[in-house]
Order: structure tokens, then sequence, then C-alpha cells
């Protein structure tokens, strides 16, 4: 009596729908983190671009030996009349305490909320100092 092995050449409908469930079940759970890792740096990324142009217009004011303030009042994407910058789309900027820069090199101090999203970035101006500081807003 002789018995035939039979060769396997391919996998079972069994075996292919766990694999395609365990791909879905990696890819709902994996969409949602990326959107907001991705979401995140967009914030950074505007912090960063908004703390420079900040920095930019201090080194504006000690250079020009003018006063240079950050007008709240301006269109969307600047905070003076001759300072604009691009930001995400979804990205705003609303200025909580006035700002302005001196000649000598000193602030009024105030600060800043970056929003994106559910992201809130304040950045701070020290007043005396001019230091920029930023934080997590819950």
């Amino acid at each position: 009596m002789s018995l035939k092995i039979r060769s396997r050449n391919g996998y079972t409908l069994i075996e292919l729908l766990v694999v395609i469930g365990i791909i879905a079940l990696i890819t709902t759970t994996a969409i949602p983190f990326t959107i907001n890792v991705v979401r995140a740096a967009t914030t950074r990324s505007d912090t960063y671009r908004l703390i420079t142009k900040i920095r930019h217009l201090q080194d504006q004011a000690i250079r020009t030996q003018q006063t240079i303030k950050i007008d709240p009042a301006v269109e969307k994407n600047a905070i003076s009349n001759s300072l604009r910058f691009n930001l995400s789309d979804n990205t705003v900027v609303d200025v909580i305490e006035p700002l302005a820069f001196y000649a000598d090199g000193t602030t009024s101090g105030g600060s800043l909320h970056l929003s994106s999203g559910s992201n809130t970035i304040k950045i701070s101006v020290a007043w005396l100092t001019g230091a920029i500081t930023t934080e997590q807003v819950q």
C-alpha cells in the first residue's frame, strides 16, 4: 500500500483571511497615531518659524534704533506690517499680551499662543532680557 504525499503549493483561504485581518488591525491603529504625529510636527515647525521671526524683530529694533511692535490687528500670517511668514493652513497665532521691541534690546514682554488643531503652544518673551520660552498649553 503506497501513500501519496501531497505537495503544498499555496495558502488556504483561512490563512489569507487571518493575514488580511492582522494587516487591517495594524492599519486602523497606526493611522490615527500617524496623523497626531504629523500635526504635532507641524505645530513644532510653525513654533520654530515664529520664534525665528520674533528674534528677527528683536535684532531689527536694535539695528535700526526703532521700536517695533507686534500688531495683532494685521492680516493672518503677519505679526507686523512688514513681517510676514508662512504657517500651515490650520495654524492660528493669537497675541495674548502685546509685544514691543526697543532699540536698547529690551522688550515690553508678552506672549503669543500658536494653535493648530488640539495643539497649543505658548510663546513668551521676557520683558527685560528678551529671552523666548515655549510651553505646551493644555
